[in-house]
């Protein structure tokens, strides 16, 4: 079965939006003004073993989309969903997915992502982000609230945080510049570039380099592991014993 179905439903007395999805590309853009969820959904499943859902409960929206609900068997081809959504920007979003990329932009709540595999790409958030992430490069821009990232492998790009950061890395490089708050890092292995932190900025590296530059509070290094480290323009406490 493949084919496009069009969901929406009315957000009158909702506050956030649960996403369940599978396989398949998410991409949520927040739209100031809109009374509605609206949802394109791509389709390429097998039409006995699939799930697409939009459904009010309290004050919560619904969306579930699993391209295939049996888990067993043989499947000749990889089914999927792609969903593309327009949902209020004052909504928060909770999002469960489970491979496929993910892009999000101008959501002014909270949000809060548990994803597999692919790649995320966010920006401009006014609320707090909070991701879970098991492998795939990660792009954050522009995110007004407070930042927790949990992530397997993949590289991290950041740019532009107003409040705090706090990564708990495996591996891939970590690149990260402009943010207002206290930056806390444990990495497992890979490089790590920090340019203009205004909060103080703690490390714990497994191996990679580290290299920093215009810190404004201070900085601690718990470990540096392996790896070179450069220290440029901090202003503060450096605790460091290399």
């Amino acid at each position: 079965l493949k084919e496009t179905r069009n969901l929406s439903l009315s957000t009158n007395g909702i506050e956030k939006i649960d996403i369940e999805a599978g396989a398949g590309f998410l991409k949520y853009k927040g739209v100031e003004g809109l009374s509605e969820i609206r949802v394109v959904a791509d389709l390429e499943v097998d039409p006995d073993s699939y799930r697409l859902e939009l459904t009010k409960q309290g004050s919560r929206a619904v969306l579930i989309a699993n391209a295939n609900t049996q888990s067993f068997g043989f499947v000749s081809n990889s089914p999927k969903i792609d969903l593309t959504l327009e949902v209020p920007a004052s909504l928060s979003a909770v999002i469960d997915d489970g491979s496929g990329n993910i892009e999000i932009e101008g959501v002014n709540g909270d949000v809060e992502i548990e994803d597999g595999s692919g790649s995320i790409e966010i920006s401009n958030i006014n609320g707090n982000l909070d991701i879970d992430d098991g492998s795939g490069d990660i792009s954050l821009e522009a995110i007004k609230g407070k930042v927790k990232l949990k992530d397997g492998s993949g590289s991290i790009n950041i740019v532009s945080v107003t409040q705090s950061v706090d990564i708990d890395d495996g591996s891939g490089n970590i690149d990260m510049k402009a943010v207002g708050g206290k930056t806390d890092i444990v990495d497992g292995s890979g490089s790590m570039t920090l340019r203009n932190i205004a909060g103080h900025v703690t490390i714990d590296d497994g191996s990679g380099s580290i290299d920093v530059k215009d810190l404004d509070d201070g900085l601690t290094i718990l470990n540096a592991g392996s790896g070179g480290v450069s220290i440029k323009n901090v202003k503060g406490s450096v605790n460091y014993d290399d």
